[in-house]
């Protein structure tokens, strides 16, 4: 963590890691907030979205437009054709906290059976309930992971190799 946030241009100086502070989380009693999103208990499938333009280098994203917005929607788009498939599981989309187009998600994506969220409270409980983890650039893949969770990691933008050496090396 502390090379990447060094590569795109923080001052080494500002930067200290120190864990994530979801993995202390693990084991903590599941709550009701996962429940409460469906009325019928059901397998789980989370998928971890992300900002259009995360871990790509502000000066990409302004000088040549970089983007994972295409790869971005194309999961989303799978994920609600999962739902409809599978209506015999839960799916949920979890965006990241700092995400700005949550509601327009949330909107274009309501299924009985498949959830827009938000929030980092419920991201641990998410992992720990779910079967399957989608998710690209984010450390919830390795958490998954280490619960022996399955994880599609959604990495077949062409960007990827591009940006290979500026985004955390998870494939």
């Amino acid at each position: 963590q502390a090379e990447f946030w060094r590569r795109i241009g923080v001052d080494a100086g500002c930067v200290k890691v120190v864990g994530q502070p979801r993995s202390d989380l693990w084991f903590q009693p599941i709550t009701s907030e996962v429940d409460s999103l469906f009325t019928t208990k059901q397998p789980l499938v989370t998928l971890f979205s992300y900002d259009d333009t995360a871990y790509i280098p502000i000066e990409r994203v302004a000088q040549d437009q970089f983007s994972w917005r295409v790869m971005k929607e194309q999961t989303h788009d799978g994920i609600a054709a999962l739902a409809v498939e599978f209506p015999s599981s839960n799916f949920v989309i979890k965006t990241h906290p700092q995400q700005t187009d949550r509601h327009e998600l949330a909107k274009k994506y309501n299924q009985a059976n498949l959830r827009v969220i938000s929030g980092s409270s419920v991201a641990n409980e998410l992992i720990r309930r779910s079967v399957v983890i989608v998710a690209f650039q984010t450390t919830a893949v390795i958490e998954a992971m280490a619960l022996k969770r399955s994880v599609v990691y959604t990495n077949w933008d062409p960007l990827v190799e591009v940006l290979k050496d500026d985004i955390l090396p998870l494939s």
